[in-house]
């Protein structure tokens, strides 16, 4: 059965996972458990923090994102032969691959981002960057407000204009599109 447990990540949440992944693996070690979080990063912290820290066995343990957890669902319909619902999900190489086109196009207010070495790890980085954004649910206009107004450091403006350019831009972009801004 499905839990939902919510409230201050640090400590208060972490120390609640581990007491909730003792519970369920204290009669049975090898019971399957699916731990979904929002983003990469936090789900390679619960990683590290439940094998590592509070040496708990990950055995039958899926932690995964969102996305990962709908790309699941979608392999797991197809596979039952279920029809799928009418939404599209694409990966992270979509994205990034988007990100890179829209750089690449030379936008007024990007062109500090010709500076970027054209290597793909760049894209793949400035993607993660911005889906981070997204995820922190960091409004871009506010933060071009706030550099226009000069709240950040003169030399870090041009790179936060374009940043939030970027952001503002890929998402306009993937409303556009249709698609859904995954993990």
């Amino acid at each position: 059965m499905p839990r939902i447990v919510t409230g201050p990540f640090y400590p208060t949440l972490e120390l609640a996972l581990v007491d909730e992944v003792r519970s369920l693996k204290s009669g049975d070690p090898f019971a399957s458990l699916a731990i979904i979080v929002p983003s990469t990063p936090l789900a390679n912290r619960i990683k590290r923090f439940l094998a590592i820290e509070s040496q708990l066995s990950l055995i039958n343990c899926s932690i995964m994102t969102f996305h990962q957890f709908a790309l699941r669902l979608r392999d797991d319909l197809l596979a039952g032969g279920e029809p799928l619902p009418p939404m599209q999900l694409v990966d992270d190489f979509y994205f990034e691959q988007v990100v890179r086109h829209v750089v690449e196009q030379k936008l007024p207010g990007l062109e500090i981002m010709g500076r970027l070495p054209p290597a793909p790890g760049t894209w793949s980085a400035l993607w993660s960057t911005l889906r981070d954004l997204k995820d922190a649910a960091v409004v871009p206009s506010t933060v071009l407000n706030a550099v226009t107004e000069g709240l950040f450091e003169k030399e870090d403006s041009p790179w936060l204009q374009a940043l939030f350019l970027l952001e503002a831009a890929v998402l306009e972009g993937s409303r556009f599109a249709g698609r859904r801004l995954g993990r």
